[in-house]
């Protein structure tokens, strides 16, 4: 198994070998052909990147994102327990709270959304 590890805002891929993969260059953001599991994809949703499972769900569109900070519209910042939200928007209705299901962990159709 290969797992992403993420340090100073370099994406690592630890495994048989490892190669490191500077943000905004990995091998999954134009390639929704190389898929990962979930724990490579958890990886890249703490380092504030945006996945999607390529079989089962209808398109990127359905990403899902985590966050750990809501902004008031007084401009306020407040730190939160993180959480995740899946964007349903293809389908007209915006955001929703997600968590995974045990399909989901155990998939390795996971790929990174831009």
């Amino acid at each position: 198994m290969s797992i992403l590890v993420v340090d100073k805002g370099i994406v690592s891929r630890a495994g048989n070998s490892v190669s490191n993969i500077k943000r905004g260059e990995s091998p999954f953001l134009n390639n929704m052909e190389e898929k990962m599991t979930f724990e490579e994809a958890l990886a890249l949703l703490k380092a504030g990147k945006k996945v999607v499972r390529t079989k089962g769900w209808s398109g990127a569109e359905n990403y899902v994102k985590l966050y750990d900070s809501i902004v008031l519209e007084s401009g306020e910042k407040l730190e939160v327990t993180p959480y995740f939200l899946i964007n349903v928007s293809g389908e007209g209705e915006g955001f929703s709270m997600w968590a995974p299901t045990p399909c989901d962990v155990l998939a390795d159709d996971w790929a990174l959304v831009e």
